[in-house]
């Protein structure tokens, strides 16, 4: 009996010096972070100022391109669709399940909306 209680006391030393040090790890979110980038489906992978390259080698290219005219600057104005792909996934990862619009002006990102 006194050999079984002190394997379980060891193993049960271990787990709680895991558990301890896995906790340590956690960092709080900034508040400022949490209001502008939700965590919430995949816009939070989003942000504005990204440019047509580097959606392009996270999303690939996309579904439709549509050109909305130009801007008050005289920019060029291009919205970009991502298809969502399949309905009835929980959690949008990507364009999974929902339709991604991307509003470009010039080589910027400007807003985006899911649909």
């Amino acid at each position: 009996m006194g050999k079984n209680l002190s394997k379980f006391a060891v193993w049960a030393i271990v787990l709680m010096v895991m558990f301890v040090y896995g906790c340590a790890e956690i960092k709080p979110t900034d508040p400022i972070e949490a209001v502008t980038h939700p965590v919430i489906g995949v816009d939070s992978s989003l942000r504005p100022g990204m440019t047509k390259d580097e959606i392009k080698s996270e999303w690939g290219d996309p579904d439709q391109m549509i050109e909305r005219g130009t801007n008050e600057l005289g920019a060029p104005k291009v919205e970009w669709i991502y298809n969502g792909r399949y309905r009835g996934v929980p959690m949008d990862i990507k364009y999974l399940s929902k339709t991604k619009h991307m509003i470009f002006e010039g080589n910027v990102l400007t807003k985006w909306s899911s649909e």
